[in-house]
């Protein structure tokens, strides 16, 4: 049986593959399957929620390979604040997903130069939601 491709199985799939070729270092497939994932997500006759964490995920995963391989950073951003955004509105405030967004725009941020008052926001939210849910010696915080 074939699924299409927002199919929840399909998308947890395409992660995991996405996961696996960055641990491999192959940057170049992580972000052609990164960018395929997206915009299948975000393919409105595909009928998935615009606001849900499925299309969070796949911004924020196009996000990082993107950041990883220092390629297109304002492209980065931009998909990096689309999954904050997102995962602002559908979870409580410190949910790790939105640690791990935090995380991510911040260091984008930091890898254009931009270490204003927003990069230092974004680390100390970042900060604060891992030592709510993994305490000061977790593997995020110690």
């Amino acid at each position: 049986e074939a699924y299409d491709p927002v199919h929840p199985q399909v998308q947890e799939a395409a992660g995991m593959l996405i996961h696996c070729l960055i641990h491999n270092g192959d940057l170049f497939n992580a972000e052609r399957f990164s960018q395929q994932t997206y915009e299948n997500l975000r393919d409105r006759k595909n009928g998935m929620d615009q606001e849900g964490e499925e299309v969070a995920m796949g911004s924020h995963n196009l996000a990082g390979v993107i950041h990883r391989q220092d390629g297109n950073l304002l492209k980065a951003e931009k998909l990096a604040r689309e999954a904050l955004r997102i995962r602002s509105l559908i979870h409580s405030s410190d949910d790790d997903r939105i640690g791990v967004s935090c995380n991510l725009l911040a260091h984008i941020l930091k890898s254009q130069g931009k270490l204003e008052d927003e990069t230092k926001r974004l680390f100390e939210r970042t900060l604060a939601i891992y030592i709510m849910s993994e305490g000061p010696d977790g593997v995020n915080t110690a």
